[in-house]
């Protein structure tokens, strides 16, 4: 009997189509069934003929739930739960609907790294996990309205987990803090390994092929080695309990008797357990297995009567397709399995099989997806060869020391040369007011004596220099502590809408604090040299004079770089706390307060920017408070950095005092305040938003 490539193909395009009526049940499986037809299309050599992949991607894409509760996120597993904003907490993400509709867009080569958040379905995927009890180190398909797993448990799940985990690439990174509990994963599968070689549901339970199959799937994909002496002799068990899993009875076995097991028509099939009938889908557990333990384990089973079941018995002749078994109708989910099952068949024992000819090799890193071989550039996603995802799909969003560097300089940069004219105006409300010399002032004032417009960029190269580089390295450093911080905790906390982990209150306002001092003293010397340029109380006419003004400064006709250092003090007084604060209530607005906020807006707002607008939104407020809070020690350093001293420098309290004793008293310490507040909202807004844009677009 020949291969019916033509009308598999056919069957599969009608199954995209329209589905019997029988198939409604399946409903909740929608995107199993889109994931069994495309790549039975894929494996046919007719995916790009026959299916148009741009609107497949966004129909895929459709099932995705971006943002659940603002922490996770991964696909519903059909368009019915879509349901409205008042019943959302009935939509749930699915693992796996999640597994599916990674698989499929990877049939279609589609880079998912830039419309996918890994590190929220990571999170999703980490709280299905079971933490305790028997089923400790399992999966459940769903969380509750309390984030607990919920649903059924058993090994089809862990291998669920683990190819999602290895879709995105996770185990490829050296910081994982949303990553699954691999140990527990690991003994738990194990723990199923029965006297016999297979696996069962729960331990000490009857062995089935199927289970058999994802047991040992997810163990490679964790990069398990099977081939280790604690493994090698139930694996040797494991493969003579698959070969007998083939029904080859004696023809004179049960002549003259009833058994109700026994059908002659199996013969050459597979069954999932003993003394049980044949199934099409037992033929890829089985097959595909042993392909995988043994290079030559295909030949251990009879291929001949493995063909005359799947061609003569159970392949539909008018429509297409396979059925479950010699008296079904055909379905998706079996045609899929029997169609891999030929494929390997065919390429592992080199045989002439008629009408086979436009099957799609069983690629050797076939099992490098499914079932976990090295995977340095190709991302076969599924039972058959499907086209190898762009390596960017893995590696694009992870965010390298060099992403941060850009990403953080570029926002600073965009930020300072933005927001020069408020940074010079505030320097200038901070200069020395004395009401017997005239120099007291206002914006409106600093503006008349303004020759013309572009004077409001006086000092913008230096600004911009120290804002890009100082902005690159914060990011960096505050990403790269906040990541190890994270990676420490047994258990991830709940992150939200940004790049960086979440961690506590007090890990907030230390890591800002602790990496802004760093920051600031790296930078301080063209912080000076900044702030003497948007002074109207020096005439520097490039860089380099006023750095040689200020480095010849003092007594003696020797120079002293101590000079650059001016207000290190106070500047740190300011930014240390002000960047602690912004990062502790930044993560607060964004975690806790936005997101109530933004509610009566969401339905208005496109998901594709909920992200960037709770972002901006909360780094303004953030700015606007730790300002507020900071503002004195802003007026103090200004102060001291525009002072030239003769002998000892003043002290902070020395310049407090100065600025206290003049016209205004203790308000003076308040000078620019709007104007910084103006900056700083804005500038947050900007630096925040532009950089995680930056590390997701880079």
């Amino acid at each position: 009997m020949s291969f019916l490539a033509e009308k598999h193909a056919n069957y599969f395009r009608l199954c995209l189509k329209s589905m019997p009526a029988k198939a409604q049940s399946e409903d909740s499986n929608k995107l199993a069934l889109i994931y069994f037809t495309v790549h039975g299309l894929a494996l046919l050599g007719r995916l790009e003929k026959d299916i148009d992949r741009e609107a497949a991607v966004a129909d895929i894409y459709a099932y995705l739930i971006p943002s659940y509760d603002g922490e996770i996120s991964g696909f519903r597993s059909s368009q019915t739960f879509a349901l409205d904003e008042k019943n959302a907490d009935y939509d749930l993400p699915n693992l796996l609907a999640t597994f599916f509709a990674l698989a499929t867009l990877l049939a279609f080569e589609e880079d998912f790294s830039k419309k996918l958040d890994r590190d929220r379905i990571m999170r999703f995927v980490s709280r299905c996990q079971i933490r305790e009890g028997e089923n400790k180190g399992s999966f459940r398909p769903v969380i509750d309205p309390k984030g607990q797993p919920w649903g059924e448990s058993d090994l089809r799940l862990c291998y669920i987990a683990a190819g999602i985990r290895k879709m995105l690439g996770y185990d490829k990174l050296e910081n994982r803090p949303f990553d699954i509990d691999v140990s527990s994963l690991e003994a738990f599968i194990l723990d199923k390994v029965n006297f016999n070689g297979g696996l069962s549901s729960s331990s000490h339970t009857e062995s089935h092929s199927g289970l058999t199959f994802c047991g040992i799937a997810a163990l490679r994909l964790l990069g398990t080695d099977l081939s280790a002496p604690k493994h090698s002799e139930w694996v040797e068990l494991t493969k003579q309990w698959l070969v007998h899993r083939q029904v080859d009875y004696p023809a004179g076995l049960y002549k003259g008797t009833s058994y109700e097991y026994y059908q002659e028509c199996d013969i050459g099939g597979f069954n999932g357990r003993e003394n049980k009938f044949a199934d099409t889908c037992y033929l890829w557990w089985v097959v595909g297995l042993l392909n995988l333990l043994s290079e030559d384990g295909v030949g251990l089973i009879n291929d001949q009567g493995l063909l005359d079941y799947l061609l003569d018995r159970t392949q539909h002749k008018l429509i297409g397709g396979f059925a479950k078994d010699t008296e079904a109708f055909p379905d998706p989910f079996h045609s899929f399995l029997a169609v891999c099952s030929v494929s390997l068949l065919k390429h592992s024992l080199h045989l002439s099989i008629e009408g086979s000819d436009v099957l799609e090799p069983v690629d050797g890193e076939l099992h490098c997806f499914l079932l976990g071989a090295n995977l340095p550039k190709d991302l076969l996603m599924d039972h058959e060869q499907t086209p190898p995802a762009p390596k960017a799909s893995l590696e694009a969003k992870v965010p390298t020391t060099t992403i941060h560097l850009i990403s953080g300089g570029t926002a600073g940069l965009i930020s300072a040369f933005t927001l020069q004219p408020l940074d010079l105006l505030k320097t200038r409300l901070q200069q020395q007011r004395r009401s017997n010399t005239g120099l007291q002032t206002s914006i409106s004032k600093e503006l008349k004596k303004l020759a013309n417009i572009k004077d409001l960029w006086r000092g913008a190269l230096p600004s911009t220099l120290r804002t890009s580089v100082g902005a690159g390295l914060y990011f960096t450093i505050l990403s790269q502590t906040r990541t190890y911080l994270a990676s420490l905790k047994q258990v991830s906390e709940k992150s939200s809408s940004s790049v960086l982990p979440k961690l506590s209150h007090a890990e907030n306002l230390a890591t800002g604090f602790v990496v802004r001092a760093a920051v600031g003293i790296i930078t301080m010397p063209i912080t000076i040299i900044k702030t003497r340029f948007e002074s109207n109380l020096y005439n520097y006419n490039s860089m380099y004079e006023g750095f040689e003004g200020i480095y010849n400064e003092g007594e003696g006709p020797k120079g002293s770089f101590r000079n650059f250092f001016k207000g290190t003090a106070a500047t740190l007084a300011r930014d240390c706390p002000y960047a602690g604060l912004y990062v502790l209530f930044y993560e607060s607005f964004k975690n806790d307060v936005m997101p109530q906020l933004i509610v009566p807006f969401k339905a208005s707002i496109p998901d594709n920017y909920l992200a960037s607008v709770t972002n901006s939104l909360s780094a303004v407020l953030a700015a606007l408070v730790a300002t507020s809070i900071t503002a004195p020690f802003d007026a103090v350093k200004t102060r001291l950095q525009l002072i030239v001293s003769v002998g000892k420098p003043p002290t902070i309290w020395a310049a407090t005092r100065q600025i206290m004793l003049e016209p205004g008293g203790a308000r003076n310490l308040f000078n620019g305040l709007s104007l910084r507040l103006g900056r700083k909202g804005l500038s947050a807004g900007i630096s925040w938003c532009i950089y995680e844009e930056l590390l997701k677009f880079l």
